[in-house]
């Protein structure tokens, strides 16, 4: 019997190769947030870290990938840094604790919850304010701490994400010598340029180069 085939599409280049109803409900799915996080990018490197904020929540709605709460968070802190604003201290806590929630196993754990004490400090030595009334009373310190200073400008975060059509195929990457990867659906973060394998039994081998960014969404999503 010959074995079926794992059609490809690269959504960041959009070529559509085949379709099935859960494919295209993936690929339209994927699409939002591919445009949302575009959009939120470009705000947040215009400083725009309101509408950058709302951006990465659209971007989570419409996939809920927890480094979108990240980068949510990180929106937020650099707003508090920029204008010592309470408030956008308290949302960017909210959103990495929110992180962390759905990432218990974050390779930058240690690192997040580091910035969680900073903040929850700043905004102490800020004093409380009520939502939404900016960096509290007169009488507050201007300007970030040097705590805050040292955690230096946060960096919104891309990601890559590969889904297939059945799940639970087996990802490596370069050499299957190295072994198994992950699993499908996966999303995280990959640095540079890598092969791309993509094994499950009953279906020929996907094989494809996928280059990473740290500030985009790559997606790859394979279908029978």
């Amino acid at each position: 019997m010959k074995s079926r085939v794992l059609f490809a599409l690269c959504i960041a280049f959009g070529a559509l190769l085949a379709t099935t109803p859960a494919f295209a409900q993936n690929a339209d799915s994927l699409k939002k947030a591919q445009t949302s996080f575009d959009t939120a990018q470009s705000d947040y490197l215009a400083g725009k870290f309101d509408e950058a904020a709302a951006g990465f929540q659209e971007a989570y709605a419409a996939r809920p990938f927890p480094q979108f709460l990240y980068n949510v968070g990180a929106s937020f802190h650099m707003k508090g840094k920029k204008t010592s604003d309470v408030a956008a201290y308290k949302k960017a806590v909210e959103f990495y604790k929110r992180y962390l929630a759905e990432e218990p196993q974050a390779t930058d754990k240690a690192k997040v919850e580091k910035a969680i004490g900073v903040l929850e400090a700043e905004i102490t030595r800020l004093g409380t304010a009520p939502a939404g009334t900016g960096s509290g009373s007169a009488a507050a310190p201007q300007g970030p701490s040097q705590e805050v200073q040292n955690l230096g400008d946060v960096k919104v975060r891309g990601l890559v994400v590969i889904v297939t059509e059945p799940q639970n195929a087996t990802i490596y990457l370069d050499d299957k010598k190295k072994g198994p990867f992950a699993t499908t659906p996966w999303s995280g973060s990959i640095e540079g340029e890598h092969k791309l394998i993509i094994e499950k039994p009953g279906y020929r081998i996907v094989e494809s180069t996928i280059s990473a960014d740290p500030t985009k969404l790559v997606q790859f999503v394979s279908s029978r």
